[in-house]
């Protein structure tokens, strides 16, 4: 009896081998293109062929995944990929594209080709269908019952192979557009973002994760899986560990074994505790095979995995990963004088030899038979370990080792080639034509596109009208009368089927439309609604409509077998991503629907290659489908009530998605919160398109009329608006206009950044500020620029001008503030005020891109702080006695934490903030100045070991209360901070490498001791791996960063959103992705000018305490800064810290600025001296007032300006109020001296 199959998944090479060694009967994995996990390890070319060829030695099968949709571009590109990897013996590809399949069928004809469940194959006639087509195996979608599956595997005879266990996927497989369309990140293409992870909400609902699917455990029912017929059980986790595929087949080999040896299937619930602990969620389910959809098949609390147990990853290691399975086989060598050397090895049945070279007679030292057995049993890397050795060697004779080892290879290699045929596998194969790609359809091969694109028509001249209610239809046939209807450039009008129920309005239609009206189907034919098969077939029998646009090849299949002349046109969930596709279709179809996921210019590129026999039509008006369910979000969160009709689903951003119940078909639609609108495209024209189509789900009628007259216009030529036809939110931006928002923002954002950091640094080639005021007036013009233009686009994207009012609050703060600094403290360092100003309008322009509401308190908070910041230079003057309080800081500092440890609110798991009277606070972010005030003022006069050790006591107490709760970023800080501060008190290295080691050894014993401290690191170490609990964050933050490219998508281009706390922690995310990464470098350059600014003022500052402070202070930014972006960038761990003056939280921004403000007070402070030093100078010179003379001697040439009078050179000056009082005296009398040396020359 044929046993079933189990297929393991392997991300890489350790995983491959892991799951041979636990069992797995053949593996699925990528290459480094082509695979729908684009963010695994995955193999590259040479480990795929190794990979294969150790299985085929084990008697395992390798599948490889080319189950993305494949662009134009990269077919040639499928034809290299794969050649190797065949000639290697590859034993099937799974694959979603059509074209692919064409491609893979023409030039590798003897690869098995497997339909993956991207298909989404729910029914017999889909599954005929492909295997019709060459096709030897299908992945039928995943929603699909045991009852199907078993109808499936009967009425067709394909191979059937489905998931037990894994990750499971909200909506059906490759029919999710959520990620594509929100972010650019198409799961289509194996870079989703998994926005079902999310937590969203419904009206008069608590917020929780409806989209979240149990992972799936079907250990329990492994025996009726394996009596319905299934050809193979497919483990899903390729982005996973080793460890998991390895621990996870080895369990499901185990139990299948037991179902196939006749013994009492029950499953121990130590092997139930051992698959918990896998990287599994904390609820699991059966899937659906004995379950339609329900409320417990959703993870609705939280979609975080269970805690990974660490003895069973242990075990795992040692027994599948670190022990390396050899093969045993006995050998047998013959060295003889006068004959060839020989060596036979032997596997059971399977034998091997090779004939290597004579051996000499031994002139010196004879060959030992230890050195032979030594050179035999070196089968390193290979398969095969050697269990019984025989040598028959003569005396006195000589071999040279190489000589050994070359026979020892190719014996070798002669078995494992045995073995792979004894094992039923061809060991190469060969290509049966040229490997170099070649389309075979371009009629017009050699010309360019635009030359094919003119013999299509110039432009297209018709619309198709998608109609889903009968409101909307009825919309159309009577607000458009007769005389107008023949007009209007309407080619056809697409009727839903769900229509067809109740009132028969097909008397109607035919007189009104007659000839242009169609029938659209359903996305899914199930078992549940194959009624609607027979039904669409009676329609269309009926003669009302003349064709039908039809979602998956089950209505597909169907239809060309009763109705084999009927006009038959797919929607773009079909996926004509390529000619190779096109082709596929060409004398089954006579029209296609271009694909929504592709740009125009790949419109253009696969237009270029359509016959003429073939039309196109592009979807440019309607609420995109981005997901297709066959669960009910309404039965989840409510009940069901067994009729049609539309809620709407709301994530944390207050975006409402509306879902459509289809209870006729039993799924739901999930659209797009805005619709798609491609009226420039229309406007322009584009060779090629025959039609261009408007889909309405949500519209009334009175809208549905509006837009069809808008777009009918639009082809006619004449200008109009869709102002007012959904209350202002929806406007039409002329094609130049657009162009500019889209395109031309991002360069001109990114150059006036670049200009800015530039004079950041051109600040520090000079020394006097009058040669530095031009490059703060720069600056500031380069700010308000920079400022303008991203409002600017706020507005334009939003079509809400009102955000000017917003924009121009936010100009006269920043430009109060400026003002006022310049006035009140006229030697205010002005670099330190422009890059505050600089960051902030940043913050201002992404929290609003963001979210308003967060953004107005955050200009709310900034202008109460800059107040303040603007007071504390003149404290810093008046106030003689902060470096007294050491203590005083020290206890507010340890209570203030200590309060949030007890009685803190708990945020993401972290105890960080506390609110009074409804205002909520972060003390640890206030704690920080106090920290440098106690370092500070317990180091400023004394920094010997007693002073070090009790700052030390206390550092300490700091930093173990914020890692209690858990507020590891803010730990970092004062623990960094207060070592370097240590460092340059005493400017001892030791005091480093001590709080180095200390540091590192409590963050290992950190790591050991507390779960989240664990959490973090594996995320850290491996987010992919746990990409929809703990690694979600990361990896969205890399996508979001990888997708932003050099100059951004453009504001409101791409999906921060789908950051969770993108706004505080993910802000530099949100920037790198739609300002680019130019723009975050430059950001980043902006913070280290202002650290070294600190830097450069601590160094000119003669009071200890104040150099300390300004130190700490300028350590406290640089490091905050560091965490954020290298956290958010996956160079270090997330910390959860946000950057300084841009991310959103009141507490950070405050005490951001008041550090700043008294930077910036000691700065003032200490020009203040300086010019008091300079007065004092001159008063004690000859001529001045008080009656000396001069004793500078006349030379007759103008008197040179004294360098030593540079305000912002270091001067050896200390504060008017040190313990020194004779110092000034002292200092001014050697001046004197010194003019009268300099005078003589």
């Amino acid at each position: 009896m044929k046993q079933v199959e189990l297929l393991a998944p392997a991300g890489n090479y350790e995983a491959l081998e892991g799951a041979i060694c636990a069992g797995a009967d053949a593996v699925y994995l990528a290459g480094n293109r082509f695979g729908a996990r684009a963010y695994a390890d995955n193999f590259t070319e040479e480990e795929l062929c190794k990979g294969i060829r150790m299985a085929h030695i084990y008697g395992r099968r390798i599948y490889l995944t080319v189950n993305i949709l494949v662009k134009e571009a990269e077919l040639p590109e499928l034809v290299t990929f794969l050649q190797p990897l065949y000639e290697a013996g590859l034993d099937g590809v799974i694959v979603q594209d059509l074209g692919a399949v064409q491609v893979i069928r023409r030039y590798f004809p003897h690869l098995p080709v497997h339909a993956s469940t991207q298909m989404t194959i729910t029914g017999p006639e889909g599954a005929r269908f492909l295997k019709e087509q060459g096709i030897c195996r299908i992945v039928p979608a995943r929603e699909l019952s045991l009852k199907e599956i078993r109808r499936i595997r009967e009425e067709t005879g394909i191979e059937v192979e489905t998931f037990i266990h894994g990750a499971m996927c909200y909506c059906y497989s490759g029919q999710c557009l959520f990620s594509s369309i929100l972010g650019g990140r198409s799961g289509n293409r194996g870079r989703c973002a998994q926005p079902c992870r999310l937590p969203y909400t419904m009206k008069n609902q608590k917020e929780c994760y409806p989209l979240s699917m149990k992972d799936m455990c079907t250990i329990e029912i492994l025996p009726e899986l394996i009596e319905a017929g299934i050809d193979s059980f497919k483990i899903e986790g390729r982005m996973k560990k080793p460890a998991y595929a390895a621990g996870v087949t080895s369990i499901y080999r185990k139990y299948i074994d037991l179902y196939y040896s006749g013994k009492p299937y029950e499953v121990a619930e130590a092997d139930r505790e051992f698959l918990s602990s896998l990287y599994i969620r904390s609820e699991v389910g059966e899937g659906y095979y004995h379950q339609k959809n329900g409320r417990n098949m959703i993870t609705l609390s939280s979609p975080a995995y269970s805690k990974t147990s660490e003895q069973v990853l242990e075990t795992i290691e040692n027994q599948y990963l670190k022990q390396n399975r050899k093969i045993e086989i006995d050998a047998t060598i013959s060295l003889k004088k006068g004959e060839p050397g020989y060596l036979l090895l032997t596997d059971g049945n399977v034998q091997a030899s090779a004939i290597g070279s004579i051996p000499q007679e031994a002139l010196k030292q004879p060959l030992r038979e230890e050195d032979v057995r030594k050179q035999m049993n070196k089968l390193g890397n290979t398969s095969f370990k050697i269990r019984d050795l025989q040598i028959l060697m003569d005396k006195d004779v000589f071999v040279p080792v190489r000589a050994l080892n070359d026979l020892r290879r190719e014996a070798v290699i002669h078995l494992e080639e045995e073995r792979i045929r004894e094992n039923g596998f061809s060991c190469q194969r060969h290509m049966e034509e040229e490997s170099v790609y070649c389309s075979s359809m371009d009629p017009l091969s050699g010309k360019g596109v635009h030359e094919k694109l003119r013999h299509r028509n110039r432009y297209p001249e018709m619309l198709d009208v998608y109609v889903s209610t009968k409101e909307q239809f009825y919309a159309l046939s009577e607000q458009l009368d007769i005389k107008k209807r023949q007009s209007l450039p309407i080619r056809r009008i697409y009727l839903d089927y769900a229509l067809l129920d109740g009132k028969d309005i097909s008397s109607d239609a035919q007189e009104q439309w007659a000839g242009r009206l169609f029938l659209a189907g359903p996305y899914v034919i199930r078992e549940h609604n194959r009624r609607d098969l027979s039904k669409l077939e009676a329609a269309l029998r009926g003669g009302c409509f003349a064709g039908l646009l039809f979602r998956n090849l089950e209505t597909y299949a169907y239809m060309k077998k009763v109705l084999p002349d009927y006009n038959l046109i797919p929607d773009h969930n079909l996926y004509f991503w390529n000619h190779e596709t096109v082709q596929f279709w060409e004398n089954r179809i006579t029209e296609y629907t271009l694909p929504v996921e592709e740009n125009q210019s790949e419109w253009k590129e696969l237009l270029a290659k359509t016959p003429d026999t073939m039309e196109a039509a592009a979807l440019v008006y309607g609420y995109l489908p981005m997901m297709v369910t066959a669960n009910c979000i309404e039965s989840t969160l409510k009940s069901c009530r067994h009729e049609a009709g539309i809620c709407v689903l709301t994530d944390r951003y207050k975006t409402s998605f509306p879902v459509l119940h289809n209870c006729r078909s039993c799924y739901n639609i999930i659209y797009n919160s805005v619709p798609l609108s491609l009226h420039t495209l229309v406007e322009k024209g584009m060779q090629g398109i025959t039609a261009y189509r408007l889909d309405f789900t949500t519209e009334n009628g009175d809208e549905t009329v509006s837009v069809v007259r808008y777009f009918a216009d639009l082809l006619s030529g004449p200008e109009t608006s869709l102002s007012g036809i959904y209350n202002g939110t929806y406007k039409k931006r002329s094609g130049i206009m657009e162009l500019y928002v889209s395109e031309f923002s991002k360069y001109v954002i990114t150059l006036l950044i670049t200009l800015y950091t530039y004079e950041c640094f051109a600040v520090f080639r000079y020394d006097n500020e009058e040669a530095r005021n031009g490059i703060y007036i720069r600056q500031n013009i380069l700010m308000f620029a920079f400022h303008f233009c991203s409002f600017l686009v706020i507005c334009f994207e939003t079509g809400d001008f009102t955000y000017l009012f917003f924009y121009a609050f936010q100009q006269i703060l920043l430009f109060t503030a400026i003002m006022l600094y310049r006035m009140i403290y006229p030697k205010a360092n002005r670099l330190i005020v422009n890059n505050m100003c600089m960051l902030l309008s940043i913050g201002f322009v992404i929290l609003t891109r963001l979210d308003m509401k967060k953004a107005v308190k955050q200009f709310i908070i900034v202008a109460g702080a800059l107040a303040i910041a603007l007071l504390i230079p003149f404290l810093i003057e008046k106030i003689r006695f902060l470096k007294k309080l050491k203590w005083i800081y020290a206890l507010i500092g340890i209570l203030a934490l200590s309060v949030v440890l007890i009685l803190g609110q708990t945020t993401y798991g972290s105890k960080l903030s506390y609110s009074i009277g409804g205002v909520t606070f972060q003390p640890s972010e206030f704690v920080k100045i106090l920290f440098v005030f106690f370092v500070a003022s317990a180091l400023y006069e004394s920094s010997g070991f007693l002073e070090v050790f009790t700052t030390a006591v206390v550092a300490a107490a700091h930093v173990i209360v914020l890692v209690i709760s858990k507020d590891l970023g803010s730990a970092l800080i004062f623990f960094v901070v207060y070592v370097l501060m240590v460092y340059v008190s005493t400017k001892n290295p030791l005091y480093v490498a001590a709080g180095a080691g200390g540091g590192a050894a409590a963050a290992y014993l950190a790591f050991k001791v507390f779960r989240h401290v664990q959490v973090r690191v594996q995320a850290w170490k491996d987010p992919w791996s746990v990409i929809d609990s703990a690694g979600y964050q990361i990896t969205q933050s890399l996508f979001a960063i990888s997708s932003g490219g050099f100059f951004g998508l453009g504001l409101y281009k791409g999906t921060p959103e789908s950051i969770p706390t993108v706004e505080a922690d993910f802000i530099f995310s949100a920037i790198a992705e739609e300002l680019g990464i130019l723009f975050a470098v430059c950001l980043i350059l902006i913070c280290v000018s202002c650290f070294i600014m600190f830097m450069n003022i601590s160094i000119r500052l003669n009071d200890r305490f104040y150099q300390l402070i300004a130190f700490g202070f300028g350590v406290t930014y640089i490091f905050q800064v560091f965490l954020t972006i290298g956290g958010g960038t996956k160079f270090i761990p997330l910390t959860g810290v946000t950057l300084p003056l841009i991310s959103y939280g009141g507490s950070s921004v405050l005490t951001t600025l008041m550090m700043f403000a008294i930077v910036e007070g000691l700065y003032v402070l200490r020009q203040k001296e300086i010019e008091e030093q300079m007065l004092l100078k001159r008063r004690r010179r000859p001529g001045s007032p008080n009656g000396a003379t001069h004793r500078r001697p006349t030379t007759g040439r103008p008197e040179r300006p004294d360098r030593r009078e540079r305000p912002d050179r270091p001067v050896p000056v200390r504060s008017s109020y040190t313990e020194d009082d004779d110092f000034i005296e002292d200092w001014n009398e050697s001046e004197n001296e010194g003019e009268e040396f300099e005078g003589e020359e």
